[in-house]
């Protein structure tokens, strides 16, 4: 078993240039672009905008992507971490506007005497303040203003942290007949290619509410339906937009929230929790919404009593709040028709041919059957009868919440004399990364003896209606896979493999091995360590590319392969990111697309490769090289690099490397105890560069300088 903590490492003076090798010492520990949120998320087909990004590692950036077509996006601008200001120019403006504030909170001066004022260094009167509006003419601010603009420009605590402190601004264009929905939007920076956000294209016009930092911001005009509201909401705020409505008109408002920024590995309960309400013209609340059943996002109708300007107000269910609280309410004349149909009951409940639901049956069905089912009301139970044979491997299944009922169903199956021998309330599927309540239920079990056996489909917390509907899966195991990435990006050091991990999901009791591949690679590009074992369910692998790497990242293409019941099958891989939620849990989010990416800065290439096909066999309780590569062969320079592999197994460890003619030699030792350990191995290069002569410090640098090429170990018994 897998064990981070017992990493093994081993430090080795080889003689090769660790910064040509893997990466020049100053582009070396950059990490992947990151994107944490998007504000505005979205616009109005045929407007031109601007559009914040926020995330870290964003320097450099210079492109963004928007899937699908008529979305086109420019960089305008970028603020890294430290903010606008130098710190020089940060003191020279807190002193400014300390003398200022100073100046007009003192009591009035005398006819004839000199006003109060603080004291402004001669070093920060001479530092020249970019040419921003705000910061022209400072002495006509009031003391509110020139409050705003030091939080603004100087005061960190009310700035944004990491991974959310550096800003792209980008000007958006969306075509007139852009197709309306949500879209995933991208940075492309020196790091890389980033995670996506969800960027939404409307058909209705848009309104933000009024900038956290903004000078003599007008007051709001009502607005009217329809319409789509936008903003982020901070500690303590309740955000309300004015909506004029005419008396009797009906209105459905649809937050997004959630929607946008799924999962906050900082909060809890690891996203932001939208509340809804609106009040009539006298301040009276008279609507008010904090889900959508198992959706965190709101959605409320309301009718307006009579004619006026009405408040729609949004805040965070516990007045928690940060830049990434970002919202989009959509306000539209509620549809008579949508709701008309929400309420109406079926008239019968559809079942398969030949299966038999409730009392009154007349025979057994045959397997695999689909059916669709409604748990009517509160206490019932949906039972259906079928004929197994002695052996069989059965399996039923129910999706209902992954389909937006509320349904929380368990699957019970009975013996031919009524005793329950299997039973399941609750499975995790982790292809429904964006459910945290994972309540369909999952069943398998060999059929013990012959005859008619009874599938009893229930609702745990004994509610039902005509909303509770289901769909039943049940009948003999259909073995198969899906294959999960644990990113969408890949980015790639020049010199260098980026890794990666994958998720395979194995279907009713599917337990083969799996192998990737590349579909249509471009030249240069090599997928190493492409296997997921039988058995496992997770595997660590590496994308290189040799050669001169295109200036702009590209779409990738995996596909999963194996045999099931002797027959060939694959699948597409499905891109993914694996995100935390809260501190703890992780959840697989699905992406439009898996992107190649490529750092920037890197040196010139080199191509690292394994002589013996990246396979290495070590006898248990022995040793044994593997031979790496470098072309060209570096020249000489020393410095202490240290190879680490990233979560071996306890008992795997490096136990010495050293420099070879065309490159170096990495020597594992395998325990005893590892006898037939079989897995795919990444391993990372660390190196300390001596201090330069001319350092008076004498400080060494720590360099991070990427992964090596995966390659596959095998332990043997001598």
């Amino acid at each position: 078993m897998r064990n981070s903590s017992m990493r093994r490492t081993l430090g080795a003076r080889l003689a090769l240039l660790a910064f040509a090798v893997f990466g020049s010492v100053a582009g070396a520990q950059q990490r992947d672009a990151y994107v944490a949120y998007v504000y505005p998320a979205g616009g109005q087909a045929g407007t031109t905008f601007r559009v914040t990004v926020a995330g870290q590692y964003l320097k450099g950036a210079d492109m963004a992507i928007v899937s699908g077509s008529g979305v086109r996006a420019s960089v305008v601008d970028y603020v890294g971490a430290s903010g606008l200001l130098s710190s020089v120019q940060e003191e020279a403006l807190r002193q400014r506007i300390d003398a200022l504030v100073k100046a007009k909170s003192a009591p009035q001066a005398p006819a004839g005497s000199a006003p109060a004022s603080a004291a402004v260094s001669a070093e920060a009167a001479d530092v020249a303040l970019p040419d921003l509006p705000e910061l022209d003419e400072l002495e006509k601010r009031g003391a509110k203003e020139l409050r705003l603009i030091y939080d603004r420009f100087i005061n960190r605590d009310s700035r944004p942290k990491a991974p959310m402190n550096e800003t792209v601004e980008l000007e958006v264009a969306i075509d007139p007949k852009a197709a309306p929905g949500e879209r995933e939007l991208r940075i492309v920076a020196a790091s890389g290619v980033s995670n996506p956000l969800v960027f939404c294209v409307g058909t209705l016009p848009e309104a933000r509410e009024r900038g956290r930092f903004d000078l003599d911001p007008p007051a709001p005009a009502p607005l009217a339906a329809p319409i789509v509201l936008n903003g982020q909401i901070f500690p303590g705020e309740v955000d309300s937009f004015p909506l004029t409505l005419a008396a009797g008109q009906e209105v459905a408002l649809k937050v997004a929230a959630r929607a946008l920024v799924p999962y906050l590995a900082d909060a809890v309960p690891g996203w932001f929790q939208p509340v809804l309400s609106v009040r009539d013209p006298d301040g009276d609340e008279i609507a008010y919404a904090d889900d959508n059943g198992s959706d965190p996002d709101p959605v409320l109708r309301f009718t307006a009593p009579r004619g006026g300007v009405y408040a729609i107000s949004i805040r965070d269910a516990i007045y928690r709040g940060r830049f990434d609280f970002v919202y989009r309410i959509e306000a539209r004349p509620a549809d008579p028709a949508a709701k008309a149909a929400a309420s109406m009951a079926p008239a019968k409940t559809p079942t398969a041919a030949g299966w038999e639901r409730e009392t009154g049956w007349s025979g057994a069905a045959a397997l695999p059957s689909l059916v669709s089912g409604t748990i009517f009301a509160p206490g019932e139970a949906a039972r259906y009868r079928f004929a197994a044979a002695a052996g069989d491997a059965f399996v039923a299944e129910i999706r209902a919440r992954r389909d937006g009922s509320p349904l929380d169903a368990s699957l019970a199956l009975l013996d031919p004399s009524g005793k329950q021998i299997a039973f399941n309330d609750d499975f995790e599927d982790k292809e429904a990364g964006l459910l945290t309540q994972q309540v369909d239920p999952y069943l398998r079990c060999r059929i013990p003896a012959a005859g008619v056996y009874t599938l009893v489909v229930a609702e745990v917390t004994r509610r039902g209606g005509p909303e509770y509907a289901y769909r039943l899966r049940a009948g003999p195991a259909a073995e198969d896979f899906a294959v999960l990435t644990d990113r969408s990006a890949i980015n790639i050091p020049l010199t260098g493999s980026a890794s990666f991990s994958v998720l395979a999901l194995r279907k009713d009791g599917f337990e083969g091995d799996i192998e990737l591949a590349l579909k249509r690679p471009m030249p240069g590009l090599s997928l190493e360590g492409g296997i997921i074992p039988k058995g496992k369910t997770v595997a660590a692998m590496t994308l290189s590319f040799k050669g001169v790497a295109p200036s702009a990242p590209f779409p990738l293409e995996l596909e999963a392969r194996a045999m099931i019941g002797g027959k060939p099958a694959a699948r597409p891989v499905k891109p993914a990111d694996r995100m935390m939620q809260a501190f703890a849990n992780f959840h697989y989010v699905q992406a439009d697309a898996l992107y190649a990416g490529f750092w920037r800065g890197r040196g010139k290439a080199v191509s690292v490769s394994y002589p013996a096909g990246g396979s290495l066999r070590i006898p248990a309780g022995g040793t044994a090289e593997l031979e790496i590569i470098l072309a060209p062969r570096p020249a000489d320079r020393y410095g202490t690099v240290t190879i680490e592999l990233a979560d071996p197994p306890a008992g795997l460890t490096v136990r010495e490397a050293r420099p070879s003619p065309k490159g170096f030699i990495l020597i594992l030792a395998a325990d005893s105890k590892l006898a037939g350990f079989s897995d795919t191995i990444v391993a990372r290069a660390k190196a300390t560069i001596p201090a330069r002569p001319a350092d008076k410090q004498g400080k060494t640098q720590n360099i991070d300088l990427g992964c090596l090429p995966a390659f596959s170990v095998e332990v043997f018994k001598p």
